[in-house]
């Protein structure tokens, strides 16, 4: 046996390299609930601190190592450019952007909105593709019902309704209406008061107005909103000034 014992060809360890798929996979996962990685085998002492010596040391060498790892593999590259991007999402290394646009193409390609983008992300779509509104999100605009559009929905004083979810978890923010006892409708949003915490509460929304016709607190929150979000009532769908083209 020889005095040393054989070190690893590569910079960053093998056992990070081995990983990018399945780090890619959660870290989709996370990118489309909005929600941090909450899977075990990546939390900062089990993944990303054994990459940190060598991205610090020598950033071409391990972002080389980690594109030549990744090649071929849509997660492996998400996984890579996430990987990347926790030390500096902003480097021009071309590698790194090649793995940056293959996991904005799937972004786009998997239908996802530009609300799931962080700041670099935007900002790398409208440098390679121009308008994110147009070209990313697909927006278009609707016309709205005709003024004889009768909505379907019957509320008595006091009563309320859910009419759209911006998310599909328990604490994701939601929109109802309401018939007032004025006989009055409005809008409330439902929303967690802090960060954090476990219930939502009750929020007013003055700016959607209140309003003699059910049809007119629809069409307010419909453009309050803008598009249509996770989920909408069907009744609230038709006014939305704007729709996804997917």
């Amino acid at each position: 046996m020889g005095l040393f014992s054989r070190r690893s060809s590569t910079l960053l360890p093998a056992e990070v390299l081995s990983q990018l798929t399945a780090f890619g996979e959660a870290s989709w996962e996370a990118k489309v609930s909005s929600r941090p990685v909450t899977d075990p085998r990546f939390t900062w002492e089990r993944f990303f601190a054994k990459a940190a010596d060598a991205l610090r040391a020598n950033p071409s060498q391990a972002v080389g190592e980690i594109h030549a790892a990744a090649s071929g593999d849509q997660f492996a590259q998400f996984g890579g450019y996430s990987l990347i991007a926790e030390f500096d999402a902003s480097t021009a290394d071309a590698r790194y952007l090649e793995m940056m646009d293959t996991s904005l193409q799937m972004m786009f390609d998997r239908k996802l909105s530009s609300g799931h983008l962080n700041r670099y992300e935007a900002d790398r779509w409208i440098a390679t593709h121009g308008d994110i509104r147009t070209s990313f999100d697909r927006i278009v605009e609707v016309a709205p019902p005709p003024p004889d559009h009768a909505a379907r929905v019957a509320l008595s004083p006091g009563e309320v309704l859910m009419v759209a979810t911006m998310g599909p978890g328990a604490l994701d923010n939601q929109f109802w209406i309401e018939r007032t006892s004025a006989g009055t409708y409005g809008a409330f949003s439902m929303r967690q008061w802090e960060s954090g915490d476990a219930t939502l509460t009750r929020c007013e929304e003055d700016s959607i107005g209140n309003w003699d016709a059910v049809e007119e607190v629809l069409q307010s929150l419909g453009g309050y909103l803008g598009t249509r979000p996770f989920w909408a009532h069907d009744e609230l769908d038709p006014y939305f000034p704007q729709r996804r083209d997917i």
